[in-house]
């Protein structure tokens, strides 16, 4: 007996089948009731319910369709599901079809196999015929029969290779297809009297949750009812018929008036069900359809759209609006779940009967929401439901990360991101320290790609072993070995700075890179499945060690060698020719995203999971995240071959559709409280950005039925916006750190002043050392800031491209040593230079090297023509400047001068150090002083010197130890050079000297190499005050006149 229940509500339909199994027990307590549901979180939630009316409940089974469909038709002596057309055999037996396709009518298909990655291409079309020939089982069976008698139904080209292949297919088998063996069993229950079958099948049959199914299995269930008490729980929105109903878009606009806009808009799949139940007969229907009771005055929002949707109004009519159904325009994922975080907290603290288990937040694909939950919900008990095995197994994912990695351009960055997973280092024998140990080696031996020279060679680059990971790892080991750097040895070139206690780090990044490369060897060639099985396993064992693996690692593990071992069953069987690594990855990508666990759901506390279809399951409040455009309803994508999206049926599969119900169903199934979020502002240009239609179908209905305008809230870009907390009732926060975040905001008034003032507190020393004052001056305001108050600014590196160098990114220090090896005779070597990555690799690298040398000895010979002589040991000084004591020692002297030279433009701290050593030395002797720049050559005579000069620059230095406007170097150095272009007789220029030097510190504050001066003076709008009279007379004094003597003609 076919027995239909219908409800607006699930919860009145949980209650007719507590009624039924209450007062119509089966005959024997060892009878199991048997439920057909279609997904995990309602079995959990019909077990959790019915245990909580009947405070025990056991004995029962729930199935899902495939199995449900199966055991009912092998209790019959029938079969179903035939193996030979399963759709992941299916695959493989494609797979083997279309390596032979000889007759003209599979042209198509040829041509479009052509060309590269022809093993990958073939198993992507494999696929693809495979689930299409899959749903034709099920939703065009005739057809397929049809085939199978020579018939064509569209007679199109695309029909007459689909059918030549199914015939092929058919041929291998020998069997019939799925949809036959159905239709075979839905013959026999339909042949056979009433009751025959009734003793082989279960007592009774309740399905609930379904809200749509194929035709066949709808014939299914009718033949079923012939012989077995069959009750089906409908959740229907309405309660009258309204399967003639049209959407908006079938109707004219002007007279519509054809019921509820939100049952025509959204109802699609609904009304095709319910047409499809008025061609199959119930022997009883019952129905408890219930209008929402106002629980105080008046029904809210929610309530009423509910009420009007049951009773299929098209009538309009006004509503107060209230917080049951909010909708938040949001700027980014993570601000969608910070705004949905204030919205529960507010909701909890202001219904003290809605408790965690009453909430439910689902989105289109929860796994794009993960990282936001963990972040914002941390503190929160929450669960999240259907992740994938990707994302739920970190293990599983850093195999396949390792598997794309064998077959790749082994990038730097990619195998250290391998390298950082947990579940792979710790494998190694390595801890984080090993970590960033190993990137400052691969960052200072300079790998960017590559395996090794024969690598770039299979890849028909040339055959360099430049900047590649063998080569690097040679270098290290060897200097773990030699210890200096100083030549090759067995044509190695030594990283010396590498000690004995980095023996595990680099033993660490030995194996594992050896294990990379072999893989990368081993996997290269074309195996067959059961040759792959063993190889794969082979290797989960080599980069997962058990005795490294903790219980959770080792579950993952096991994970993974389940799914390999599929490939040496019966597919090994069915498919013996060789694939490459590439279609093994994607069979592997493929198993891994179908297969989602429920696992979190419904678990007693805050529950996050996908939108799935027939998921109809009611909660106090329900949250949407991700209403997005282009996210929500799916866009249905069908082949270009898929005759069934050439021809769609009452009954087809559509997504669309699905998700369109689905919103329906959660308007229907919230009981308090729907939230809606999407990213409705743009992060760069907050430019509205559309939502999902649904959302906006739902806010036309809002306003033509129900009179209600501006129900999209629209939140701030940042969560601690003053906007929360300035009354505003739609927005709200509880997060205390952004409270006391936007009240310093608000109170915040911007100061034009430096941002240190006053003097610090310090000794006057009475012994100064040289390098210390030579320190300062270089740079009196990051001397301050270091020496002062400890603050120091660490230099953010970009990251190195995952590419050999184009360029030479080392230039300064490269060329000083050059110059330095000039200097003494030697020259600097190309073949180190390469060796130790810092150089362009092949012939450009030589052009380079030629050309570069050239400049280099025009810069030599500017120096030897100084005649500065040999160079000395730094010169020991001890000097009584007044009450100061200066000492230390002073380096760049030579038997005839002193010596400084910098292959760049000229800077203030180069003059100012050089004439600080030459003003030092001549105190003690008559002294010459050199400097030698790309842009200039002067000499400093001891007849330069005026007198106290050394007194002002130590007086100077005393008075920086206080603050750090006492002196600017570069500042100063503009204003003395420029006002010596001033000071010359015919001179053209009018810019003023503190101009000059206002440009360079105002340049200078900006720039990002230069925090000490941007943290300093970046409240300032104009440094008129830091360059004052004071500024001028020192850059005047000390400054100019030595400018100006270097440069007398």
């Amino acid at each position: 007996m076919f027995i239909l229940h219908s409800s607006n509500k699930t919860e009145n339909l949980l209650e007719h089948l507590a009624t039924i199994i209450d007062t119509v027990p089966l005959d024997s307590p060892f009878t199991q009731e048997v439920f057909l549901i279609q997904s995990q979180g309602m079995e959990r939630w019909l077990s959790q319910q019915l245990a909580t009316k009947f405070k025990t409940f056991a004995n029962f089974e729930f199935l899902f369709p495939g199995k449900f469909f199966s055991q009912m038709a092998r209790q019959i002596q029938q079969q179903l599901q035939s193996d030979e057309f399963a759709r992941e055999l299916m695959v493989w037996r494609f797979e083997l079809i279309l390596r032979e396709l000889d007759e003209p009518v599979f042209s198509p298909l040829s041509q479009y196999l052509n060309g590269e990655n022809t093993d990958l291409k073939r198993f992507q079309l494999a696929t693809h015929l495979a689930q299409v020939f899959d749903q034709y089982q099920m939703m065009r069976p005739q057809m397929l029969n049809a085939w199978q008698q020579g018939k064509l139904l569209y007679a199109t080209n695309t029909e007459k290779w689909q059918q030549a292949l199914w015939l092929k297919l058919t041929a291998q088998t020998g069997e019939q297809h799925r949809g036959a063996l159905w239709l075979q069993t839905i013959a026999q229950f339909n042949q056979l009297a009433e009751g025959t079958l009734s003793k082989q099948l279960p007592e009774r049959i309740s399905i609930f949750g379904l809200n749509t199914m194929p035709p066949l299995f709808m014939e299914f269930l009718q033949g079923l009812a012939k012989h077995t008490d069959v009750h089906f729980y409908l959740l229907n929105p309405a309660q009258a018929f309204w399967a003639d109903m049209v959407s908006r878009k079938q109707a004219d606009l002007d007279e519509f008036e054809n019921g509820h806009p939100l049952l025509a808009s959204l109802g699609q799949q609904g009304r095709e069900f319910q047409q499809m139940l008025l061609d199959h007969e119930f022997a009883v229907e019952l129905d408890s359809f219930e209008e929402n009771e106002p629980v105080k005055a008046e029904l809210s929002l929610l309530q009423q759209v509910q009420n009007d949707i049951l009773n299929n109004l098209s009538e309009s009519s006004y509503i107060e609006c209230d917080n049951s159904i909010g909708i938040h325009s949001c700027h980014s994922r993570m601000r969608e779940v910070e705004v949905l975080k204030d919205q529960l907290l507010q909701t909890l603290e202001s219904d003290p009967s809605v408790e965690l288990r009453d909430i439910v937040i689902m989105a289109p694909d929860i796994q794009q929401y993960t990282p936001f939950i963990s972040a914002v919900f941390d503190g929160i008990q929450h669960s999240i439901a259907d992740r994938s095995l990707r994302s739920s197994n970190a293990t599983f994912d850093a195999y396949l990360r390792f598997l794309r990695l064998t077959q790749g351009r082994f990038g730097w960055q990619e195998v250290m991101d391998l390298l950082n997973q947990k579940e792979v280092y710790q494998c190694f024998g390595l801890n984080e320290a090993d970590l960033e140990l190993i990137s400052h080696w691969v960052a200072e031996t300079h790998i960017r790609w590559g395996q090794s020279a024969a690598h770039k060679k299979q890849l028909n680059l040339p055959e360099s072993p430049e900047n590649t990971w063998q080569s690097g790892l040679e270098r290290l080991l060897m200097g773990y070995a030699v210890g200096t750097e100083d030549d090759f040895f067995a044509g190695v070139l030594p990283y010396s700075e590498i000690e004995g206690s980095s023996a595990q780090a680099l033993g660490g990044l030995h194996d594992f890179l050896n294990l990379l490369f072999r893989a990368s060897q081993e996997l290269a060639k074309a195996y067959t499945l059961e040759s792959w099985s063993k190889r794969l396993l082979y290797y989960v064992d080599l980069l997962f060690p058990a005795e490294n693996m903790d219980a959770a690692q080792q579950a993952g593990k096991q994970q993974i060698n389940e799914i390999l071992l599929e490939l040496s069953g019966e597919l090994s069987e069915l498919h013996q020719q060789p694939v490459s690594l590439a279609v093994i990855s994607a069979w592997l990508e493929g198993r891994v995203e179908e297969t989602k666990s429920a696992n979190g759901f419904l678990r007693g506390q805050l529950t996050f999971c996908s939108m799935l279809p027939m998921r109809s399951i009611p909660f106090k409040v329900i949250a949407l995240l991700g209403m997005n455009e282009g996210e929500f309803p799916h866009v249905d994508h069908h082949l270009t071959f898929d005759l069934l999206g050439k021809d769609f049926k009452p009954g087809d599969r559509s997504r669309r559709a699905d998700d369109r119900y689905q919103f329906l169903e959660i308007l229907l199934s919230v009981r308090k409280q729907l939230i809606i979020t999407y990213l409705g502002q743009s992060i760069s240009e907050n430019e509205n950005i559309p939502a999902s239609v649904v959302i906006h179908e739902l806010l036309d209905i809002m306003h033509s039925h129900y009179q209600l305008t501006d129900l999209v809230i629209k939140h701030p870009l940042q969560s601690f916006s003053p906007r929360y907390f300035s009354g505003n009732p739609e927005l709200t926060s509880y997060n205390q750190t952004d409270l006391a975040t936007a009240k310093s905001l608000v109170q915040y008034e911007p100061i034009n002043e430096p941002w240190w003032q006053g003097d610090l507190k310090h000794e006057e020393q009475e012994v100064i050392e040289v390098n210390d004052l030579f320190a300062y001056f270089r740079h009196p305001q990051k001397h301050f800031l270091q020496r002062g108050l400890n603050i120091r600014f660490s230099r953010i590196e970009g990251e190195e491209p995952e590419r050999e160098p184009f360029d030479i990114e080392d230039n300064y220090r490269i060329d000083h040593q050059w110059i330095e090896a000039k200097l003494h005779e030697r020259n600097l070597s190309l073949d180190k230079l390469k060796a130790q990555g810092r150089w362009i690799s092949g012939e450009l690298g030589g052009v380079a090297f030629e050309k570069k040398e050239q400049e280099i000895d025009q810069f030599v010979e500017k120096i030897k023509a100084k005649e500065a002589g040999t160079a000395l040991e730094p010169m020991a000084i001890d000097l009584s400047i007044g009450s100061i004591r200066l000492v230390g020692s002073l380096a760049n002297t030579y038997s005839h001068a002193s010596l400084f030279y910098r292959y760049s433009p000229m800077k203030g701290k180069d003059f100012i150090i050089a004439w600080l050593q030459h003003l030092i030395i001549n105190r003690e002797r008559e002294h010459i002083t050199h400097l030698v720049s790309q842009d200039d050559y002067i000499s400093f005579l001891p007849e330069h010197i005026q007198g106290d000069e050394l007194e002002q620059f130590i007086a100077y230095y005393q008075a920086g130890q206080h603050e750090p406007e006492a002196f600017f170097t570069e500042a100063a150095f503009s204003y003395a050079k420029q006002q010596a272009n001033l000071n010359k007789p015919k001179s053209r220029s009018s810019k003023l000297a503190i101009e000059a030097a206002k440009e360079t510190l105002n340049k200078a504050r900006e720039q990002s190499y230069e925090p000490e001066l941007k943290l300093l003076y970046k409240n300032l709008d104009h440094i008129d005050d830091l360059l004052n009279a004071g500024f001028e007379h020192y850059s005047s004094t000390l400054l100019l006149a030595a400018w100006e003597a270097t440069h007398e003609l």
